[in-house]
């Protein structure tokens, strides 16, 4: 009675690996399809700094062929800005891709959930940064663009220039403050991280919460 007892409890025991067993091959499974699945909802957003990499590209070889010519010290001026940012650009859309590649789906969720955390972090500065100056980088834009075509500004041009500088300084000021203003609200702190964040990333780190 005692051998037929034990060999019933070892054969319990081992029904019970064998589903333990078989339900950690079903969690890494359904893991590993997640993971996946958000892998492939990133693309976007890879393409998107590929994108950003060649407006980079463009503005800065935009800025390098219009300065050294001579046309002016406004036009000079406007050139080196757009070649800067353009720098700027390509600088950041390389940052940007490289943690996009270095994110590791291998590792377990928390090490994921930090490396995306940093990639959040680098996207909404570059975003905010690189997008709330165009309040004011569209006027030595225009400037370039007009002087690379050969245009001629007319006389007073002076003081039109610095009137919609000042107009557009004020404007990026009263972004940047209102975005400071709007981060210390929950619900508008969410709101803007997930536009400077971008929408993939943000849906990315929601996943990942609900699978810690």
């Amino acid at each position: 009675m005692t051998t037929e007892f034990d060999r019933l409890q070892a054969a319990w025991s081992a029904l019970e690996q064998r589903v333990d067993a078989q339900d950690a091959r079903l969690l890494q499974v359904e893991r590993a399809s997640r993971l996946d699945g958000l892998r492939r909802r990133l693309r976007p957003a890879v393409t998107g700094q590929w994108l950003q990499l060649a407006l980079g590209v463009g503005l800065a070889l935009l800025g390098g062929a219009v300065w050294p010519d001579g046309r002016g010290p406004l036009v000079t001026a406007s050139a080196i800005v757009i070649q800067l940012y353009g720098i700027a650009c390509i600088a950041w859309g390389v940052v940007a891709l490289v943690g996009l590649a270095r994110l590791d789906y291998t590792a377990p969720v928390i090490a994921l959930q930090a490396q995306l955390l940093r990639l959040q972090r680098v996207h909404l500065i570059g975003n905010i940064g690189l997008g709330l100056v165009w309040w004011i980088l569209w006027i030595p834009f225009a400037i370039t663009v007009f002087g690379a075509v050969g245009g001629r500004y007319p006389g007073g041009v002076g003081s039109v220039f610095m009137t919609m500088v000042g107009v557009c300084i004020a404007g990026f000021l009263i972004s940047l403050a209102g975005i400071a203003l709007g981060w210390r609200h929950p619900r508008v702190r969410r709101v803007l991280q997930r536009t400077f964040v971008g929408e993939r990333l943000h849906e990315m780190g929601e996943e990942l919460a609900a699978m810690h």
